[in-house]
């Protein structure tokens, strides 16, 4: 499969559960934060990774065009470890079972992945991810781990 072939296969997922696309990625805005996702193929390799970002809208107003510059963002897999290996299968261009492998979290995406993100774009759930360590294998800005770690 190419890497556009997968994008869209991917995007499409994403936008039957309410993202939007806009300039290099999909975006979804909830009431307190805006979650913005992209693909990443990794330079001579055959793999893509899914990034997550979520942006705090107390934090600032502007959300940026780009994962990277989000208060937080992860790889997929790290965001929901238990399909990891699934999420990597699927991305993976050159393994001979990549179709069997993207079907399979094509699955999980729509009926467990996309939802519990979708609910990741409140404050409280974020807040809530936080105190529980669901979000410690990611990046997280200095002035969200400070407001997080007050609350």
């Amino acid at each position: 499969m190419k890497a556009s072939e997968f994008k869209h296969v991917l995007e499409e997922a994403f936008q039957r559960a309410g993202f939007r696309k806009s300039a290099s990625c999909l975006s979804y805005v909830g009431n307190d934060v805006t979650v913005l996702v992209n693909l990443q193929k990794v330079e001579y390799s055959s793999q893509i990774f899914v990034n997550v970002g979520f942006w705090l809208h107390l934090l600032a107003d502007t959300v940026p065009k780009r994962v990277e510059r989000t208060h937080m963002y992860f790889r997929l897999e790290n965001l929901h470890p238990a399909y990891r290996n699934v999420i990597l299968a699927a991305g993976d261009l050159g393994a001979e079972d990549q179709k069997q492998g993207l079907q399979r979290l094509l699955f999980v995406l729509g009926s467990e992945i996309v939802p519990d993100i979708v609910h990741l774009a409140d404050q409280s759930a974020i807040l809530a991810a936080f105190k529980n360590g669901r979000l410690q294998r990611g990046f997280i800005r200095k002035d969200a781990k400070e407001f997080l770690t007050k609350q």
